[in-house]
């Protein structure tokens, strides 16, 4: 247990050394200690490991080891519950899932929202190498990958009954915002959040400079449409929020909506 919680304190110290902005939130998953220990620290094993995958995925964390593999060795300790004790990521993921499935719901499965959430991290970390673009129906099934399953998780360690599925709308128009707010960030990693048939009627390659894509009146005209037809959408589900019971999780939902829109 005490190694388990020397890898999430060395997590959060590299979180808060790339992002020092991030302090509160850091802060807060230690907070919540006060209410339910136990959940704290399911949450921060939980949130550490998924954003060490992240970051080693998108090319902003250095490690020896080639992330699509080891990404995918993670999935599979998962699925047969088999973890290599050296592995320090495992070790999180150890501590997490059996504590999440002791209060998960029946209908909830702790260890497939890990496994669909890493393979989404994978899939942005494939079409990185290409700069490959998407659709938009594509987009936004990969945005709900991506968010829906931390959704679910948050919920299920704060013993909340809400689930992805009772605001449908959620994930895409929240990851839409953030696409239009790290567009520059994402262009230059490779991460490219423009449907393709922008890029296609704006006539621009995925190798353009930034500073091209960004004076563009056809991808100016989409962004502007994508922000406010996101903010309409996640103001639909602020309300539905508020006609829910008033959980944990569903303030700490309403406040990234905030914080978002």
């Amino acid at each position: 247990m005490i190694q388990t919680e020397r890898v999430i304190a060395s997590e959060a110290l590299r979180f808060l050394r790339k992002d020092p902005s991030k302090v509160a939130l850091t802060v807060g998953l230690y907070a919540l200690t006060l209410r339910d220990a136990k959940a704290a620290k399911t949450l921060r094993a939980s949130y550490f490991f998924a954003r060490h995958l992240d970051d080693l995925l998108d090319g902003e964390l250095i490690s020896p080891h080639q992330p699509d593999t080891y990404a995918e060795g993670l999935i599979q300790q998962i699925a047969t519950s088999k973890y290599d004790p050296d592995c320090r990521m495992a070790r999180l993921i150890q501590y997490a899932l059996p504590r999440l499935q002791a209060v998960a719901l029946p209908e909830d499965n702790p260890k497939q929202e890990f496994i669909t959430l890493i393979n989404s991290l994978v899939f942005d970390y494939h079409r990185r190498q290409s700069r490959q673009t998407l659709p938009t129906s594509m987009l936004y099934s990969h945005y709900e990958n991506t968010v829906n399953p931390s959704l679910n998780l948050l919920s299920t360690t704060l013993h909340g009954t809400l689930r992805a599925k009772d605001i449908p709308t959620y994930a895409t128009n929240l990851s839409r915002l953030y696409s239009i707010r790290d567009l520059s960030k994402d262009w230059h990693l490779g991460i490219v959040n423009i449907p393709e048939h922008v890029l296609g009627e704006a006539s621009l390659s995925t190798n353009a400079a930034f500073d091209q894509v960004v004076s563009n009146s056809v991808v100016r005209t989409w962004a502007q449409e994508e922000l406010c037809a996101a903010t309409d959408e996640l103001q639909v589900v602020s309300k539905q929020l508020a006609d829910m019971p008033p959980e944990l999780p569903n303030r700490i939902i309403s406040s990234m909506i905030k914080k978002a829109s």
